[in-house]
């Protein structure tokens, strides 16, 4: 959900062609390659944390991924005629799975205490 959050655009508008991973990669596309690699660094170190350690690294990445979804109020509001991609749908989902799992991971930890 994360890769494709990151890989898909945001905003469509007339006229603009959005930075990606696969396509139109450029200066813009190493920003968006060095936050997804932020996310899946957490993402991966969950498993390995303690409760409370791996609620706060799943809240980083619902924040990065929150700001990934903020991109269309932020950018896409300079450009006529622009509406919410997929990127922006798969990045607020992604931020919500994340937080519903960090609830979860500080809920467990509560239990086992």
């Amino acid at each position: 959900l994360a890769i494709a959050a990151f890989g898909t655009p945001v905003f469509a508008a007339p006229g603009y062609t959005a930075p990606g991973l696969w396509s139109d990669f450029g200066a813009a596309s190493w920003g968006l390659l060095g936050a997804l690699a932020v996310v899946l660094g957490l993402y991966a170190l969950v498993p390995r944390s303690r409760p409370i350690a791996a609620a706060a690294a799943l809240a980083g990445a619902a924040l990065v991924l929150g700001l990934r979804a903020a991109e269309l109020p932020l950018v896409g509001s300079e450009y006529d005629g622009s509406s919410a991609g997929i990127g922006f749908w798969l990045a607020l989902g992604a931020a919500v799975v994340s937080l519903v799992a960090a609830g979860m991971a500080v809920a467990g930890s509560r239990r086992s205490a």
